[in-house]
C-alpha cells in the first residue's frame, strides 16, 4: 500500500472488491496524491475522482478527496470541472477554495469571475492574493495598479519566504514595465 500510486490503486481495488469502500476511498486518495506529486496529473485525476465516488456519504473523506481533486483540476487547467467542484465545496462551507477558484478563473481568462472570487477572499496579506490581484489589474489595462500591488506582493513573498510567489510578482512587475516602455 505504501510503495507507488499503482500499489495504492491495486490495494484500493482489492479493498473495494471486498466491500471496504471507506478504506478503498482512502487508498485511492493516497494514490491520487502521490501521482500528483510525481507529475501524473491524469492518473491523479482518475484516482481522486474514484476516491470521491467511493467515499459516498462519508462526508469528511469525500470532502478531503474533492479538495485534493480540485487542486489537480486546477493544475491541469480543467476550468469547467474545477469551477463546478469548487462551487460545490463552497456550498458545503469550504471557503478556503476561493483563492484556488480565482486562480483557475484567471488562467481561463475569466477576469470577472476571478475578481468575484478574489473579493471574497479575506485580506490576510497573503502574497498569492496580491499576485493574482496584480495579474487581474494588468489584464484590465491598469499597469500602474498592477505594479503597485505586485510590489507589495513581492515584499510579502520575501517576508514569507515564498520564493515562487516572489517570482510571479516580479513577472507582473516586468509586464507592467513593458507597457510603460512601449508608451
Amino acid at each position: 500500500e505504501r510503495r507507488s500510486p499503482e500499489a495504492f490503486a491495486l490495494a484500493a481495488r482489492l479493498r473495494g472488491a471486498a466491500g471496504d469502500e471507506g478504506r478503498a476511498a482512502a487508498l485511492s486518495m493516497a494514490a491520487g496524491r502521490q501521482a500528483a506529486r510525481r507529475g501524473g496529473l491524469h492518473s491523479a485525476d482518475e484516482l481522486l475522482s474514484r476516491a470521491v465516488e467511493l467515499a459516498g456519504s462519508r462526508y469528511e473523506l469525500r470532502v478531503e478527496a474533492e479538495r485534493a481533486l480540485l487542486d489537480v483540476l486546477a493544475d491541469t487547467g480543467d476550468a469547467e470541472r474545477a469551477l463546478e467542484l469548487g462551487e460545490r465545496l463552497l456550498a458545503d462551507g469550504d471557503a478556503s477554495v476561493r483563492l484556488v477558484l480565482a486562480q483557475v478563473a484567471a488562467r481561463a481568462e475569466r477576469g470577472d469571475v476571478a475578481a468575484a472570487y478574489l473579493t471574497a477572499v479575506p485580506d490576510s496579506g497573503d502574497p498569492h492574493v496580491g499576485v493574482l490581484t496584480a495579474r487581474l489589474a494588468h489584464a484590465r489595462g491598469r499597469p500602474d495598479q498592477a505594479r503597485e500591488v505586485a510590489e507589495a506582493a513581492l515584499k510579502a513573498a520575501h517576508e514569507h519566504e515564498a520564493w515562487s510567489t516572489a517570482c510571479q510578482a516580479l513577472e507582473v512587475i516586468g509586464r507592467a514595465a513593458r507597457i510603460d516602455d512601449a508608451a
